[in-house]
């Protein structure tokens, strides 16, 4: 990591890691920061941060910088004092660690607690998802049953038709269905059921004209 341009007092940098972009990302800055501290650490940098994050190992270095790891979730760094001054005291210092110290473990609990509601919320809307694919299947087969048992029992061509085209206008997708006989005129309506007869009287059958007379060639 480059240099820091400091300023004078205490900052947090609190680096979040983007697993898509694989960069640690200033997810929030508090105090007088620097540039660099609001700068994304890429996967390729071999500095101070990316290292803490890595090896999951506190680091503190000349000046008051002290890197604290996250777990997966990154790094917080902080500044405290005045470049090291040695006017605030030891247990001055000792404060400010422990609050850092402090502060570090609970961003790590809230972002694991986060994570966790995340993976649950992701895991119902994929299991309502699943039931929900589920239930469609369901309807399918029971549909393709229905008519598939129409047609093993019916006696007659009139039966078939009026059994098929109840099943299919009883289904959820399906509010008419008919069945009709292509001759060289156009295609006769032989069995209808549903709501939308009305249809059969607005469209042509004609053999030139007709979408079902196209779908009978």
């Amino acid at each position: 990591m480059s240099s820091w341009r400091r300023s004078s007092g205490r900052w947090a940098t609190l680096y979040l890691f983007d697993a898509c972009r694989n960069v640690l990302w200033p997810a929030g800055v508090a105090g007088a920061a620097g540039e660099d501290a609001r700068r994304a650490v890429g996967g390729d940098d071999d500095g101070v941060v990316r290292a803490v994050f890595l090896e999951e190992a506190e680091t503190t270095v000349a000046g008051g910088d002290r890197y604290r790891p996250l777990g997966d979730h990154g790094v917080l760094h902080t500044v405290s004092g005045d470049d090291g001054a040695p006017e605030r005291g030891e247990a001055s210092d000792e404060r400010t660690r422990a609050l850092g110290d402090r502060l570090a473990e609970s961003a790590r609990n809230a972002l694991d607690r986060v994570d966790r509601e995340t993976t649950l919320r992701e895991r119902d809307a994929s299991h309502r998802a699943q039931a929900e694919r589920t239930a469609k299947l369901e309807r399918r087969l029971s549909l393709v049953r229905r008519v598939t048992r129409a047609l093993v029992d019916a006696d007659s061509v009139a039966e078939i038709e009026r059994e098929v085209t109840e099943a299919l206008s009883a289904s959820s997708w399906l509010s008419f269905a008919w069945v009709g006989r292509a001759d060289s005129d156009g295609v006769e309506p032989r069995g209808w059921a549903g709501q939308g007869s009305d249809y059969l009287e607005a469209v042509s059958l004609s053999t030139d004209a007709a979408t079902a007379s196209r779908a009978a060639r």
